[in-house]
């Protein structure tokens, strides 16, 4: 387990998922019950310093501990090898354990949708790669700064480094606050696929300049509710 300030839920190659969370008064046990279910009883695992549930209790528990906490540390492991094809494109529920890491699991409606990567730890001799997530309500500038490059990126290509691409989001989270900036960013991925006009978006697309031709149009649909989008 990793930080602990923040609750970590890890999902291995096999078996129940792993619950670590930061000492509180009270607990978080009662929390992660809730989540799983009155039959469910979450196990403690003293060797590790864990609580152990089903691998289906994946998406609650997540969003329980969000609630509980503001943000989440999530781990799930995938195996290079295995391609992601029509399969995984068309599944439904939260069990992926191919090479995309669950980004195209379900297509549009991924359970992974909104959550940031923040690096992953190459196969091992058991050919199984760890990604890592944060799960949280808001971004910071350099977070939302690596969430566009990286998310776009991933939808679009490799993009070039945008210098003062922190400042120009910092500026951006300024003008439209914290949580249409981040409505607006996560439609720039989830919605719009990571392109704009006929062109990738890039931190450049966050400028001032940029706000009457794209932030506010985005924003201005997303409040309309004309578009289908997973962001609050």
């Amino acid at each position: 387990m990793s930080r602990a300030d923040i609750p970590e839920v890890r999902r291995p190659a096999e078996g129940r998922m792993q619950i670590a969370t930061p000492w509180r008064p009270g607990g978080s046990r009662v929390v992660i019950k809730a989540a799983c279910g009155a039959r469910n009883r979450p196990e403690w695992d003293g060797r590790r310093k864990c609580w152990l549930v089903p691998r289906r209790y994946l998406l609650p528990v997540i969003e329980a501990l969000q609630a509980m906490y503001g943000q989440v540390r999530v781990v799930t492991c995938h195996r290079d090898a295995d391609r992601c094809d029509i399969r995984c494109l068309q599944a439904r529920g939260t069990e992926c354990v191919c090479s995309c890491g669950g980004r195209n699991h379900g297509g549009l409606n991924s359970y992974t949708a909104g959550w940031r990567p923040v690096g992953t730890v190459a196969p091992g001799e058991t050919k199984w790669s760890e990604w890592r997530w944060i799960v949280s309500e808001g971004m910071s500038a350099a977070e939302m700064a690596a969430y566009i490059v990286e998310e776009a990126g991933w939808l679009t290509g490799a993009q070039l480094p945008v210098p003062g691409a922190q400042e120009t989001i910092a500026g951006f989270i300024r003008r439209f606050g914290e949580r249409d900036a981040m409505r607006i960013a996560k439609a720039a991925i989830e919605v719009h696929r990571g392109m704009w006009m006929g062109a990738p978006i890039t931190p450049r697309r966050f400028t001032k300049s940029n706000d009457e031709f794209f932030a506010r149009r985005v924003l201005a649909q997303l409040d309309r509710g004309t578009q289908t989008t997973r962001v609050a």
